[in-house]
């Protein structure tokens, strides 16, 4: 069983909701729904989309977590949770927000330029070896990053963290020009595809280069 299994699971039997109630009101079979719950059948984002929105889960966290189910046994040990920065009275840090960003259009990072914010980030949540003075945020503008990240989000890039690429990473990705973008990680084979978040329910494209810094 999957953990998007468990969390419809769990989420139906809190609400006192049959499996036949939950899968016609999500459009989809009772047996299908049941391979999602028991059998680690991972459906696709519109599927995953529907099933939130009657269970009134989290849609972020479920489309993330199908991603995770998805993704390859080796890569599953490594694959990274998203979270906003944690707000703590102590060992906090600022850090910039450099740039508006959605999925349609490139941006610039110039760290050089005054930045556009600050905010506040726990020294918790940032994983070992990353250098303070690298870290900037960019923050979500509009809606084309649904249902991941929302108007007003704000993802922390950690340059120096990079490494292996995982599946379902989000990672800013830079092309030659310095033209960047906000792209989600997927296998094909050995190819690795970076997928642009505005296109979570159509077919992928391949991108060409690695990402220049990861997104969190």
């Amino acid at each position: 069983m999957g953990d998007l299994g468990v969390l419809i699971l769990n989420a139906r039997k809190q609400r006192g909701l049959s499996r036949r109630q939950v899968a016609r009101a999500a459009g989809i079979s009772e047996e299908y729904l049941r391979r999602i719950e028991t059998m680690g059948k991972v459906p696709n984002d519109d599927v995953v989309i529907k099933l939130a929105e009657v269970l009134g889960i989290d849609m972020q966290r479920a489309v993330l977590m199908a991603h995770r189910d998805r993704a390859p046994e080796a890569a599953k040990a490594f694959f990274p949770v998203f979270r906003k920065p944690i707000t703590r009275m102590r060992d906090l840090v600022s850090v910039p927000v450099v740039a508006y960003v959605d999925a349609l259009e490139p941006f610039k990072v110039d760290l050089n330029a005054p930045a556009i914010d600050e905010i506040p980030l726990s020294l918790e949540t940032l994983p070992g070896k990353v250098a303070l003075s690298h870290l900037y945020a960019v923050r979500v503008k509009g809606n084309s990053m649904l249902p991941l990240f929302r108007d007003g989000d704000d993802l922390v890039a950690q340059p120096a963290s990079m490494g292996t690429i995982r599946e379902a990473d989000v990672v800013i990705f830079r092309d030659v020009e310095g033209n960047c973008w906000i792209k989600i990680v997927e296998f094909q084979g050995d190819e690795v595809i970076f997928r642009s978040l505005s296109q979570l329910r159509r077919p992928s494209a391949a991108g060409s280069t690695r990402p220049s810094s990861w997104t969190r």
